[in-house]
């Protein structure tokens, strides 16, 4: 009898402190992403004041037309972010689990071998870029301005191309951060990076009649590898001297580990680059560099909602990542609601964002730029879409159960710019039906994020396609 008392006691005992250590996992989920969002919130907050005053100021700099190209090349060169076949978010999920399982030199080894990996294809890259700035006939691609020579204009591809891998091979940082629940770390960059950008635009607008295309992309281009180049020495020897990269902890053996999962995002990235980031391409091909300014104009409007979204959204990839690894299901479900119920919020904002437009845009642009109401419209409604989409996004990413969201991806990567193509020449949709095209694909896959994420939070065995 005195055993088997004894046995219960003993038993009790076992539940208390299982449950206390629950309290404390669940304490420490949640204030670990308490501080991660207020370090974002902070620098996300700079940052979108920053942006919305860099864009009168710019266009003041250059003009309508100059900064519009701007924009039209550098998303150009931004498709080029798909040669990293998605070896950043992969060594995110890979560095992250290698932590929890408290296997440094392992990590250290996955952050050398990155690093080497996108140096590799740096220079790969670079060759084909050269070759296609010299090669190509652009008078047939984009509209040039005419106070802009054609050699000045392959300067200017040459500028961004060159800056472009630069920043490339310093990525693996930010990945590092994540891992160790930094998030802030990459916006930190972006906000100095456009801190150091607004302010000297600003002093040249304020010394010089007009400014230089050329000038304009030197500074934006080259200014945040300065910065990052410089936290990441520093971190490199202090904050994250474990994770270090060096030659000798470089092993291509794991490449085809860090790139089995890299290789899903990989699909992913691209179709996120196709849909998001031609439309200026497509806008400037048919319609020309001012309707590119007007377009980004709006998107940098209804991006405060996104960016405000994703200060929230940040921390969860890697604390996903977690519970789903330790099979919290209580967390992973509250959580979601939580987060679901915030872009409901934001959709909100949307529509009222929609209703003061015309107001906020006279007193943030004056007569720069004159924007129709029917732009706005979309892409509101394109935004609204978004924000409900990146909560899904974010999820499966952080879970690593991406491929149902690799093969939808296939079809957009294939159609967008054929269908944007038909819309717009055949149909004369003009600007809305660019964005039109975006907005469908996300509504097609809307559906199929949901059930894919009620499958994987039952946590069931099974190998479907919604589990894997």
């Amino acid at each position: 009898m005195a055993t088997t008392t004894t046995m219960v006691i003993t038993s009790n005992k076992v539940k208390m402190v299982t449950a206390i250590l629950k309290i404390k996992e669940k304490a420490s989920f949640n204030n670990r992403t308490l501080k991660s969002i207020i370090s974002l919130f902070i620098l996300r907050g700079g940052n979108i004041a920053i942006q919305l005053l860099i864009i009168p100021v710019s266009i003041k700099f250059v003009s309508s037309a100059s900064y519009g190209l701007w924009l039209t090349v550098s998303s150009m060169i931004g498709w080029l972010s798909i040669m990293d076949i998605g070896l950043s978010n992969g060594l995110r999920n890979k560095l992250t689990e290698a932590i929890a399982e408290k296997d440094f030199k392992l990590a250290k080894t996955y952050v050398s071998t990155t690093y080497g990996l996108l140096g590799i294809m740096s220079l790969i890259g670079l060759a084909v870029v050269f070759g296609v700035i010299y090669l190509l006939n652009w008078h047939n691609v984009l509209h040039i301005p005419e106070d802009l020579s054609y050699s000045d204009f392959k300067l200017l591809l040459i500028i961004v191309g060159v800056s472009f891998f630069i920043s490339f091979i310093l990525k693996p940082i930010a990945s590092v951060a994540y891992a160790l629940h930094r998030p802030g770390l990459e916006y930190l960059i972006i906000f100095l990076s456009n801190f150091v950008n607004l302010g000297i635009i600003w002093i040249f607008t304020q010394t010089a009649p007009a400014g230089s295309l050329l000038s304009l992309a030197t500074l934006f281009c080259f200014t945040p590898i300065v910065v990052t180049l410089i936290l990441s020495v520093i971190l490199y020897n202090k904050t994250f001297k474990d994770f270090s990269p060096s030659a000798t902890t470089a092993d291509f053996k794991y490449a085809r580990t860090l790139t089995s999962l890299s290789l899903k995002f990989f699909v992913i990235q691209i179709s996120a680059i196709v849909v998001f980031t031609t439309n200026n391409f497509m806008i400037s091909h048919f319609f020309g560099n001012e309707d590119v300014t007007r377009y980004n104009v709006v998107s940098k409007y209804f991006n405060v909602p996104i960016m405000l979204q994703g200060m929230i959204l940040l921390p969860f990839w890697t604390h996903f990542t977690e519970a789903y690894v330790k099979r919290n299901k209580e967390w992973l479900n509250s959580i979601m609601k939580k987060l679901l119920n915030m872009a409901l919020l934001f959709s909100a904002a949307c529509f009222l964002m929609v209703i003061g437009s015309s107001f906020i845009y006279r007193i943030w642009l004056g007569e720069l730029v004159q924007i129709p109401l029917y732009l706005t419209v979309t892409v509101g409604v394109f935004t609204i879409l978004t924000l409900v989409a990146a909560v899904f996004s974010t999820f499966l990413n952080g879970t690593g159960r991406i491929k149902l969201q690799m093969y939808t991806s296939l079809i957009p990567c294939f159609f967008h710019i054929p269908l944007t193509v038909l819309v717009v020449k055949y149909f004369h949709a003009g600007i809305i039906g660019v964005i039109g095209v975006s907005c469908f694909w996300l509504v097609a896959t809307l559906p199929l994020r949901y059930i894919q994420y009620r499958k994987i939070i039952s946590f069931s065995d099974d190998n479907s396609i919604w589990n894997s």
